[in-house]
Formats: structure tokens, C-alpha cells, sequence
């Protein structure tokens, strides 16, 4: 015989799930912050001669892995939200 969880424990478990995508959500976003909004800046406005010491092609790289994790956290916190009853 199966019996159903209780009404809090299912709850508590949502809030759970939601807060840790939450968290992954927040990661994404620091990611997208300052891995490739605060380089771009840095390299438009020449900040510390950034244009002159860093190659174009290194900032490149590091912007585009920046993104593509951000953009891995993103969906993974949306994905988890996917499993949610409501």
C-alpha cells in the first residue's frame, strides 16, 4: 500500500526546489555581471589601458565561456522549477 507524503512535507519541498533555483538563477546572473557586461566595459572605456594589455581574442574567449555558464545556470534553475506541482 502507497501512502502520500503529507501536505507540509510536499510544500517544504517546493520551497526547497524554489530557492535553490533561485540560487542558480542569482549565479547566472553574476556570471553575465561580471564575466561579460564588466569586461566590455572595461575594454570600451579603456579601463587600466585594458584595450592595450588584454588581446581581443583572450577577452573573447573568456566573454563567450562567461555567457555560455551563465546561460547553463540559467536553464538548469528553470528546468528544476519544470518539476514543480501547480
Amino acid at each position: 500500500m502507497q501512502t502520500k507524503a503529507p501536505v507540509n512535507t510536499l510544500k517544504s519541498r517546493d520551497e526547497k526546489v524554489k530557492l535553490f533555483a533561485t540560487l542558480l538563477n542569482t549565479a547566472a546572473g553574476s556570471c553575465l555581471t561580471v564575466g561579460v557586461f564588466a569586461p566590455i566595459v572595461a575594454l570600451t572605456i579603456n579601463l587600466g589601458d585594458a584595450a592595450a594589455n588584454v588581446p581581443l581574442w583572450k577577452a573573447s574567449v573568456c566573454v563567450a565561456g562567461f555567457l555560455i555558464a551563465a546561460v547553463l545556470l540559467h536553464m538548469l534553475g528553470r528546468r528544476m522549477l519544470n518539476g514543480l506541482d501547480q
